[in-house]
Protein backbone atom coordinates (compact mmCIF):
# COMPACT_ATOMS: atom_id res chain seq x y z
CA UNK A 1 0.00 0.00 0.00
CA UNK A 2 1.49 3.39 -0.97
CA UNK A 3 2.38 5.86 1.73
CA UNK A 4 0.22 9.02 1.58
CA UNK A 5 3.44 11.04 1.38
CA UNK A 6 4.55 9.27 -1.83
CA UNK A 7 4.15 11.70 -4.74
CA UNK A 8 4.47 11.77 -8.51
CA UNK A 9 5.94 15.04 -9.78
CA UNK A 10 5.83 16.51 -13.28
CA UNK A 11 8.67 18.90 -14.05
CA UNK A 12 8.49 20.07 -17.65
CA UNK A 13 7.32 16.68 -18.84
CA UNK A 14 9.81 14.71 -16.74
CA UNK A 15 7.92 12.47 -14.36
CA UNK A 16 9.50 11.61 -11.01
CA UNK A 17 8.19 9.27 -8.32
CA UNK A 18 9.34 10.23 -4.83
CA UNK A 19 8.84 7.61 -2.13
CA UNK A 20 9.28 7.85 1.61
CA UNK A 21 10.56 4.34 2.29
CA UNK A 22 12.48 1.55 0.59
CA UNK A 23 10.64 -0.35 -2.15
CA UNK A 24 9.95 -4.05 -1.69
CA UNK A 25 11.72 -6.64 -3.84
CA UNK A 26 9.25 -9.12 -5.36
CA UNK A 27 9.18 -11.70 -8.15
CA UNK A 28 6.41 -11.87 -10.75
CA UNK A 29 4.01 -9.25 -12.12
CA UNK A 30 0.94 -11.52 -12.04
CA UNK A 31 -0.18 -14.46 -9.97
CA UNK A 32 -2.76 -17.23 -9.74
CA UNK A 33 -3.77 -20.15 -7.52
CA UNK A 34 -3.63 -23.55 -9.20
CA UNK A 35 -3.33 -27.28 -8.82
CA UNK A 36 -0.72 -28.91 -11.04
CA UNK A 37 -2.32 -31.79 -12.95
CA UNK A 38 0.47 -33.33 -14.99
CA UNK A 39 3.64 -32.72 -16.94
CA UNK A 40 3.25 -32.41 -20.70
CA UNK A 41 7.00 -32.37 -21.35
CA UNK A 42 9.60 -29.71 -22.04
CA UNK A 43 9.03 -28.05 -18.62
CA UNK A 44 5.33 -27.45 -19.41
CA UNK A 45 2.55 -28.47 -17.02
CA UNK A 46 -1.23 -28.67 -17.15
CA UNK A 47 -2.72 -26.66 -14.27
CA UNK A 48 -6.26 -26.02 -13.09
CA UNK A 49 -7.21 -22.72 -11.47
CA UNK A 50 -9.05 -22.14 -8.20
CA UNK A 51 -12.72 -21.22 -8.48
CA UNK A 52 -13.94 -18.55 -6.05
CA UNK A 53 -17.59 -19.66 -6.33
CA UNK A 54 -17.10 -23.37 -5.66
CA UNK A 55 -13.99 -22.97 -3.46
CA UNK A 56 -12.49 -25.87 -5.42
CA UNK A 57 -9.90 -26.33 -8.12
CA UNK A 58 -12.45 -26.65 -10.91
CA UNK A 59 -11.68 -23.42 -12.77
CA UNK A 60 -10.06 -23.07 -16.17
CA UNK A 61 -7.24 -25.33 -17.34
CA UNK A 62 -4.12 -24.09 -19.06
CA UNK A 63 -0.52 -25.03 -19.72
CA UNK A 64 2.15 -23.04 -17.88
CA UNK A 65 5.91 -23.03 -18.27
CA UNK A 66 8.06 -23.95 -15.22
CA UNK A 67 11.55 -23.65 -16.72
CA UNK A 68 14.33 -25.68 -15.16
CA UNK A 69 16.62 -23.36 -13.20
CA UNK A 70 20.35 -22.90 -13.63
CA UNK A 71 22.56 -24.47 -10.93
CA UNK A 72 24.15 -22.05 -8.47
CA UNK A 73 27.91 -21.79 -7.94
CA UNK A 74 27.80 -24.92 -5.73
CA UNK A 75 26.12 -26.86 -8.57
CA UNK A 76 22.83 -27.02 -6.63
CA UNK A 77 19.45 -26.26 -8.21
CA UNK A 78 17.63 -23.86 -5.89
CA UNK A 79 14.30 -25.30 -7.01
CA UNK A 80 13.09 -28.24 -9.05
CA UNK A 81 10.01 -29.03 -11.13
CA UNK A 82 10.66 -32.78 -10.99
CA UNK A 83 7.44 -34.63 -10.00
CA UNK A 84 6.00 -31.42 -8.60
CA UNK A 85 2.50 -32.67 -9.40
CA UNK A 86 3.12 -35.46 -6.85
CA UNK A 87 4.07 -33.09 -4.04
CA UNK A 88 2.01 -33.49 -0.84
CA UNK A 89 1.32 -29.76 -1.09
CA UNK A 90 -0.34 -29.97 -4.50
CA UNK A 91 -3.76 -30.96 -3.12
CA UNK A 92 -4.18 -27.57 -1.45
CA UNK A 93 -2.68 -25.77 -4.41
CA UNK A 94 0.14 -23.41 -5.32
CA UNK A 95 0.34 -19.70 -5.88
CA UNK A 96 2.27 -19.16 -9.11
CA UNK A 97 3.91 -15.80 -9.84
CA UNK A 98 5.30 -14.67 -13.16
CA UNK A 99 4.54 -13.08 -16.53
CA UNK A 100 3.88 -13.98 -20.16
CA UNK A 101 6.73 -14.70 -22.54
CA UNK A 102 6.86 -13.80 -26.23
CA UNK A 103 4.85 -16.93 -27.09
CA UNK A 104 2.04 -15.99 -24.72
CA UNK A 105 2.92 -18.67 -22.16
CA UNK A 106 2.75 -17.93 -18.46
CA UNK A 107 6.29 -18.38 -17.14
CA UNK A 108 6.34 -19.34 -13.44
CA UNK A 109 9.14 -17.34 -11.84
CA UNK A 110 8.13 -17.99 -8.21
CA UNK A 111 5.95 -20.57 -6.53
CA UNK A 112 4.37 -20.65 -3.07
CA UNK A 113 2.31 -23.44 -1.45
CA UNK A 114 -1.13 -22.32 -0.30
CA UNK A 115 -0.67 -24.08 3.04
CA UNK A 116 2.35 -21.95 3.93
CA UNK A 117 0.07 -18.91 4.34
CA UNK A 118 -3.34 -20.25 5.39
CA UNK A 119 -4.65 -20.08 8.96
CA UNK A 120 -5.23 -23.82 9.43
CA UNK A 121 -2.52 -25.11 11.78
CA UNK A 122 -1.42 -28.73 11.67
CA UNK A 123 -0.42 -28.68 15.34
CA UNK A 124 -1.92 -26.75 18.27
CA UNK A 125 -0.03 -26.64 21.58
CA UNK A 126 -1.51 -25.09 24.73
CA UNK A 127 0.10 -24.29 28.08
CA UNK A 128 3.36 -22.48 28.73
CA UNK A 129 5.38 -25.54 29.71
CA UNK A 130 4.23 -27.56 26.69
CA UNK A 131 4.79 -24.61 24.34
CA UNK A 132 8.31 -24.06 25.68
CA UNK A 133 9.11 -27.73 25.27
CA UNK A 134 7.93 -27.63 21.65
CA UNK A 135 10.12 -24.60 20.89
CA UNK A 136 13.03 -26.04 22.82
CA UNK A 137 13.15 -29.56 21.41
CA UNK A 138 10.46 -30.38 18.86
CA UNK A 139 9.94 -27.90 16.06
CA UNK A 140 13.13 -28.81 14.15
CA UNK A 141 12.95 -32.53 14.97
CA UNK A 142 13.52 -35.09 12.22
CA UNK A 143 13.71 -32.73 9.24
CA UNK A 144 14.61 -35.59 6.88
CA UNK A 145 11.20 -37.22 7.32
CA UNK A 146 9.49 -33.93 6.45
CA UNK A 147 11.10 -33.36 3.05
CA UNK A 148 8.66 -31.70 0.65
CA UNK A 149 6.17 -30.75 3.38
CA UNK A 150 4.97 -27.60 5.12
CA UNK A 151 4.00 -27.98 8.78
CA UNK A 152 2.33 -25.17 10.73
CA UNK A 153 2.05 -25.00 14.51
CA UNK A 154 0.13 -22.68 16.82
CA UNK A 155 1.46 -22.22 20.36
CA UNK A 156 -0.93 -20.77 22.96
CA UNK A 157 0.98 -20.47 26.24
CA UNK A 158 -1.73 -18.39 27.93
CA UNK A 159 -4.33 -21.17 27.59
CA UNK A 160 -4.22 -24.05 30.05
CA UNK A 161 -3.00 -27.31 28.55
CA UNK A 162 -6.15 -29.09 29.74
CA UNK A 163 -8.54 -26.38 28.52
CA UNK A 164 -11.43 -27.42 26.27
CA UNK A 165 -12.60 -26.27 23.91
CA UNK A 166 -9.58 -24.49 22.45
CA UNK A 167 -10.48 -21.09 20.94
CA UNK A 168 -10.93 -21.03 17.17
CA UNK A 169 -7.96 -19.73 15.23
CA UNK A 170 -9.96 -16.76 13.89
CA UNK A 171 -10.63 -15.69 17.48
CA UNK A 172 -6.87 -15.43 18.07
CA UNK A 173 -5.65 -14.21 14.67
CA UNK A 174 -7.96 -11.73 12.96
CA UNK A 175 -7.92 -9.70 9.79
CA UNK A 176 -5.67 -6.65 10.21
CA UNK A 177 -3.46 -8.22 12.88
CA UNK A 178 0.26 -7.89 12.38
CA UNK A 179 3.01 -10.00 13.85
CA UNK A 180 6.74 -9.82 14.31
CA UNK A 181 8.38 -12.45 12.15
CA UNK A 182 11.67 -14.23 12.81
CA UNK A 183 13.12 -16.39 10.04
CA UNK A 184 15.82 -19.04 10.24
CA UNK A 185 16.98 -21.45 7.59
CA UNK A 186 19.20 -24.50 7.70
CA UNK A 187 21.72 -26.28 5.49
CA UNK A 188 21.91 -28.76 2.65
CA UNK A 189 23.05 -32.34 2.96
CA UNK A 190 22.92 -35.36 0.68
CA UNK A 191 24.98 -35.92 -2.45
CA UNK A 192 25.43 -32.19 -2.95
CA UNK A 193 26.00 -31.20 0.66
CA UNK A 194 27.43 -27.80 1.41
CA UNK A 195 30.24 -27.06 3.83
CA UNK A 196 29.13 -27.70 7.41
CA UNK A 197 32.03 -28.28 9.85
CA UNK A 198 31.32 -31.29 12.03
CA UNK A 199 27.89 -31.62 10.41
CA UNK A 200 26.78 -28.36 12.05
CA UNK A 201 25.20 -25.64 9.95
CA UNK A 202 24.94 -22.23 11.56
CA UNK A 203 22.05 -20.97 9.43
CA UNK A 204 20.72 -17.50 8.73
CA UNK A 205 18.41 -15.15 10.65
CA UNK A 206 16.22 -12.21 9.77
CA UNK A 207 13.31 -10.25 11.17
CA UNK A 208 10.23 -9.53 9.16
CA UNK A 209 6.58 -8.58 9.34
CA UNK A 210 3.41 -10.61 8.79
CA UNK A 211 -0.06 -9.18 8.23
CA UNK A 212 -3.32 -11.12 8.38
CA UNK A 213 -5.13 -10.15 5.19
CA UNK A 214 -8.13 -11.38 3.20
CA UNK A 215 -6.48 -12.96 0.19
CA UNK A 216 -8.03 -11.58 -3.04
CA UNK A 217 -8.21 -14.89 -4.98
CA UNK A 218 -9.92 -16.91 -2.23
CA UNK A 219 -11.51 -14.37 0.11
CA UNK A 220 -9.99 -16.29 3.04
CA UNK A 221 -7.63 -15.13 5.76
CA UNK A 222 -4.01 -15.45 4.83
CA UNK A 223 -0.58 -14.37 6.12
CA UNK A 224 1.16 -11.78 3.97
CA UNK A 225 4.88 -12.06 4.74
CA UNK A 226 7.83 -9.78 4.12
CA UNK A 227 11.42 -9.95 5.34
CA UNK A 228 13.77 -7.22 6.52
CA UNK A 229 17.00 -8.79 5.38
CA UNK A 230 20.30 -7.76 6.94
CA UNK A 231 22.38 -9.51 4.31
CA UNK A 232 25.96 -9.19 3.09
CA UNK A 233 26.72 -8.84 -0.61
CA UNK A 234 25.36 -12.03 -2.12
CA UNK A 235 26.10 -14.14 -5.20
CA UNK A 236 22.42 -15.12 -5.07
CA UNK A 237 21.26 -11.55 -5.77
CA UNK A 238 19.88 -10.87 -2.29
CA UNK A 239 19.82 -7.14 -1.57
CA UNK A 240 19.78 -6.03 2.06
CA UNK A 241 16.44 -4.44 2.85
CA UNK A 242 12.77 -5.22 2.28
CA UNK A 243 12.23 -8.53 0.47
CA UNK A 244 8.84 -10.05 -0.26
CA UNK A 245 8.25 -13.77 0.25
CA UNK A 246 8.18 -14.34 -3.50
CA UNK A 247 11.67 -12.89 -3.84
CA UNK A 248 13.58 -14.24 -0.87
CA UNK A 249 11.84 -17.59 -0.45
CA UNK A 250 9.70 -18.45 -3.46
CA UNK A 251 11.81 -17.28 -6.41
CA UNK A 252 12.60 -20.43 -8.40
CA UNK A 253 16.06 -19.28 -9.48
CA UNK A 254 17.19 -17.34 -6.39
CA UNK A 255 14.86 -18.26 -3.51
CA UNK A 256 15.50 -20.42 -0.45
CA UNK A 257 12.40 -22.54 0.09
CA UNK A 258 13.09 -25.00 -2.73
CA UNK A 259 16.47 -26.23 -1.51
CA UNK A 260 16.73 -25.33 2.20
CA UNK A 261 14.73 -26.17 5.32
CA UNK A 262 13.22 -22.94 6.63
CA UNK A 263 11.23 -21.88 9.67
CA UNK A 264 9.25 -18.67 10.02
CA UNK A 265 8.10 -17.82 13.57
CA UNK A 266 5.25 -15.30 13.76
CA UNK A 267 4.80 -13.60 17.13
CA UNK A 268 1.61 -11.83 18.16
CA UNK A 269 2.46 -9.95 21.34
CA UNK A 270 0.25 -6.87 21.82
CA UNK A 271 2.79 -5.01 24.03
CA UNK A 272 5.12 -5.04 21.00
CA UNK A 273 2.90 -5.51 17.95
CA UNK A 274 0.21 -2.94 18.83
CA UNK A 275 0.66 0.83 18.91
CA UNK A 276 0.30 3.04 22.00
CA UNK A 277 -1.81 6.19 22.04
CA UNK A 278 -1.08 8.63 24.86
CA UNK A 279 -3.66 11.38 24.32
CA UNK A 280 -2.84 11.62 20.63
CA UNK A 281 0.90 10.86 20.83
CA UNK A 282 1.50 7.55 19.06
CA UNK A 283 4.30 5.16 19.98
CA UNK A 284 4.84 2.06 17.82
CA UNK A 285 7.51 -0.46 18.87
CA UNK A 286 7.08 -2.33 15.58
CA UNK A 287 7.59 0.81 13.52
CA UNK A 288 10.67 1.70 15.57
CA UNK A 289 12.16 -1.71 14.84
CA UNK A 290 11.39 -1.38 11.13
CA UNK A 291 13.11 2.02 11.06
CA UNK A 292 16.23 0.65 12.75
CA UNK A 293 16.30 -2.33 10.37
CA UNK A 294 15.96 0.02 7.38
CA UNK A 295 18.93 2.01 8.64
CA UNK A 296 20.97 -1.15 9.19
CA UNK A 297 20.06 -2.49 5.73
CA UNK A 298 21.15 0.80 4.13
CA UNK A 299 24.46 0.54 5.99
CA UNK A 300 24.90 -3.05 4.75
CA UNK A 301 24.31 -2.04 1.15
CA UNK A 302 27.26 0.35 1.22
CA UNK A 303 29.41 -1.20 3.96
CA UNK A 304 29.29 2.01 6.02
CA UNK A 305 30.83 3.76 3.03
CA UNK A 306 33.56 1.21 2.34
CA UNK A 307 31.65 -0.47 -0.49
CA UNK A 308 31.56 -3.96 0.99
CA UNK A 309 30.19 -5.81 3.99
CA UNK A 310 31.59 -9.10 5.24
CA UNK A 311 30.44 -11.49 7.96
CA UNK A 312 32.49 -11.47 11.16
CA UNK A 313 31.97 -12.47 14.81
CA UNK A 314 30.62 -8.98 15.52
CA UNK A 315 28.78 -8.13 12.29
CA UNK A 316 26.31 -10.58 10.79
CA UNK A 317 22.66 -11.06 9.94
CA UNK A 318 21.79 -12.08 13.48
CA UNK A 319 24.14 -9.76 15.42
CA UNK A 320 23.02 -6.63 13.61
CA UNK A 321 19.31 -7.59 13.51
CA UNK A 322 19.52 -8.08 17.27
CA UNK A 323 21.23 -4.72 17.62
CA UNK A 324 18.39 -3.09 15.69
CA UNK A 325 15.77 -4.60 18.02
CA UNK A 326 17.51 -3.60 21.25
CA UNK A 327 18.33 -0.14 19.88
CA UNK A 328 14.71 0.41 18.85
CA UNK A 329 13.38 -0.48 22.29
CA UNK A 330 16.02 1.46 24.21
CA UNK A 331 15.45 4.60 22.13
CA UNK A 332 11.69 4.30 22.51
CA UNK A 333 11.99 4.12 26.30
CA UNK A 334 14.53 6.96 26.34
CA UNK A 335 12.13 9.22 24.45
CA UNK A 336 9.28 8.15 26.66
CA UNK A 337 11.00 8.82 29.98
CA UNK A 338 11.87 12.42 29.07
CA UNK A 339 8.23 13.19 28.21
CA UNK A 340 6.47 14.23 31.43
CA UNK A 341 3.01 14.04 29.86
CA UNK A 342 3.39 10.35 29.11
CA UNK A 343 4.78 9.60 32.54
CA UNK A 344 1.79 11.42 34.01
CA UNK A 345 -0.57 9.40 31.82
CA UNK A 346 0.79 6.15 33.26
CA UNK A 347 0.49 7.43 36.82
CA UNK A 348 -3.09 8.55 36.20
CA UNK A 349 -4.14 5.27 34.55
CA UNK A 350 -2.43 2.49 36.55
CA UNK A 351 -5.10 -0.12 35.77
CA UNK A 352 -5.60 0.57 32.07
CA UNK A 353 -4.90 -2.15 29.52
CA UNK A 354 -2.36 0.11 27.77
CA UNK A 355 -0.44 0.58 31.02
CA UNK A 356 -0.29 -3.17 31.50
CA UNK A 357 0.98 -3.59 27.94
CA UNK A 358 3.64 -0.94 28.50
CA UNK A 359 4.97 -2.68 31.60
CA UNK A 360 5.18 -5.96 29.69
CA UNK A 361 7.11 -4.15 26.98
CA UNK A 362 9.63 -3.06 29.60
CA UNK A 363 9.85 -6.66 30.81
CA UNK A 364 10.51 -7.70 27.22
CA UNK A 365 13.49 -5.37 26.87
CA UNK A 366 14.90 -6.34 30.27
CA UNK A 367 14.55 -10.06 29.44
CA UNK A 368 16.07 -9.76 25.97
CA UNK A 369 19.09 -7.86 27.28
CA UNK A 370 19.55 -10.32 30.17
CA UNK A 371 19.62 -13.27 27.78
CA UNK A 372 21.25 -11.88 24.64
CA UNK A 373 23.97 -9.96 26.49
CA UNK A 374 25.04 -12.66 28.97
CA UNK A 375 27.94 -10.70 30.48
CA UNK A 376 25.55 -7.99 31.61
CA UNK A 377 27.31 -5.31 29.58
CA UNK A 378 26.33 -3.83 26.27
CA UNK A 379 28.67 -3.62 23.33
CA UNK A 380 30.31 -0.23 22.97
CA UNK A 381 29.55 -0.01 19.25
CA UNK A 382 25.86 -0.74 19.93
CA UNK A 383 25.70 2.05 22.51
CA UNK A 384 27.40 4.65 20.34
CA UNK A 385 26.25 3.61 16.88
CA UNK A 386 29.86 3.21 15.75
CA UNK A 387 30.25 2.45 12.04
CA UNK A 388 31.89 -0.97 12.00
CA UNK A 389 30.83 -2.46 8.65
CA UNK A 390 33.58 -2.88 6.09
CA UNK A 391 36.16 -3.50 8.79
CA UNK A 392 37.89 -6.84 9.23
CA UNK A 393 37.94 -8.64 12.58
CA UNK A 394 41.70 -9.12 12.39
CA UNK A 395 42.31 -5.37 12.40
CA UNK A 396 41.20 -5.06 16.04
CA UNK A 397 41.39 -8.61 17.46
CA UNK A 398 40.97 -7.72 21.16
CA UNK A 399 38.00 -5.43 20.56
CA UNK A 400 36.44 -8.08 18.31
CA UNK A 401 36.85 -10.71 21.03
CA UNK A 402 35.36 -8.49 23.76
CA UNK A 403 32.39 -7.45 21.62
CA UNK A 404 31.73 -11.03 20.49
CA UNK A 405 31.75 -12.27 24.10
CA UNK A 406 29.45 -9.44 25.18
CA UNK A 407 26.81 -10.48 22.65
CA UNK A 408 27.61 -14.20 22.51
CA UNK A 409 23.99 -15.37 22.57
CA UNK A 410 23.21 -13.31 19.48
CA UNK A 411 26.16 -14.70 17.54
CA UNK A 412 24.42 -17.87 16.28
CA UNK A 413 21.21 -17.55 14.24
CA UNK A 414 19.07 -20.35 15.69
CA UNK A 415 20.33 -19.75 19.22
CA UNK A 416 19.30 -16.08 19.15
CA UNK A 417 16.07 -16.90 17.32
CA UNK A 418 14.98 -19.49 19.89
CA UNK A 419 15.99 -17.33 22.86
CA UNK A 420 13.89 -14.44 21.59
CA UNK A 421 10.95 -16.68 20.69
CA UNK A 422 10.93 -18.26 24.16
CA UNK A 423 11.17 -14.86 25.86
CA UNK A 424 8.11 -13.67 23.93
CA UNK A 425 6.30 -16.92 24.66
CA UNK A 426 6.95 -16.75 28.44
CA UNK A 427 5.55 -13.21 28.46
CA UNK A 428 2.30 -14.48 26.93
CA UNK A 429 2.72 -14.15 23.16
CA UNK A 430 0.80 -16.31 20.69
CA UNK A 431 3.34 -17.98 18.42
CA UNK A 432 2.75 -19.41 14.94
CA UNK A 433 5.52 -21.54 13.41
CA UNK A 434 5.72 -22.33 9.71
CA UNK A 435 8.27 -24.96 8.68
CA UNK A 436 9.01 -25.83 5.06
CA UNK A 437 11.46 -28.55 4.08
CA UNK A 438 12.86 -28.23 0.54
CA UNK A 439 9.43 -27.95 -1.03
CA UNK A 440 8.29 -28.01 -4.64
CA UNK A 441 9.63 -30.65 -7.02
CA UNK A 442 11.81 -33.45 -5.73
CA UNK A 443 15.60 -33.25 -5.86
CA UNK A 444 16.99 -36.63 -4.69
CA UNK A 445 20.53 -35.26 -4.44
CA UNK A 446 19.82 -32.98 -1.47
CA UNK A 447 18.70 -33.51 2.12
CA UNK A 448 17.99 -31.14 4.97
CA UNK A 449 20.29 -30.09 7.80
CA UNK A 450 18.66 -28.29 10.72
CA UNK A 451 20.52 -25.20 11.98
CA UNK A 452 22.49 -25.90 15.15
CA UNK A 453 20.81 -24.98 18.44
CA UNK A 454 23.89 -25.66 20.64
CA UNK A 455 21.89 -27.01 23.57
CA UNK A 456 19.96 -23.86 24.41
CA UNK A 457 18.09 -23.82 27.72
CA UNK A 458 14.86 -21.87 28.14
CA UNK A 459 15.78 -18.24 28.92
CA UNK A 460 14.93 -16.47 32.12
CA UNK A 461 12.40 -13.67 32.35
CA UNK A 462 13.50 -10.46 34.04
CA UNK A 463 10.96 -8.02 35.39
CA UNK A 464 11.86 -4.42 34.76
CA UNK A 465 12.03 -1.83 37.48
CA UNK A 466 10.52 1.36 36.21
CA UNK A 467 9.07 4.04 38.45
CA UNK A 468 6.40 6.26 36.99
Amino acid sequence: MPDPLDVVEDQDGQWTLRITKDPIHITGRYYGLVQILESVGNDRFWVRHYNWDSEQFDGIDEIVYLPSVLPNRDNIDQSSNRDIERSPLNEQGWYIFGALNADGEFVVQAIAPYHFFDLNPDVVITGQRESLRYLHTDYWNNPRAQKGKVITSLLLPHIEASATPIPAVDEIWQEGDRALLMEVYGGIGGNKKEFAPGGIYFGHFSFGLAHVIREPLTGKLHFDIEYRQIFTHSPEAVIAGLNGWTRFMGDRQYGRVGFRPVADILIKFPPFTQDYNFDGVIFSPMNRLIRELDVMAARYRIGDGTGTTAVSPVNSCVQDSTQALLTALNRLFAEFTVNPLMMKWLRDHPDYEQTHRFRLLMDLLASLEANLLPLGIGRSDWRTGELTLGQFAGETPMKTLVDALASWNSLLPRLANDIMAMVFLQLGASVWIIRAHQIGGDDPDIERIAPGDFGIHPPRIKRARFNV
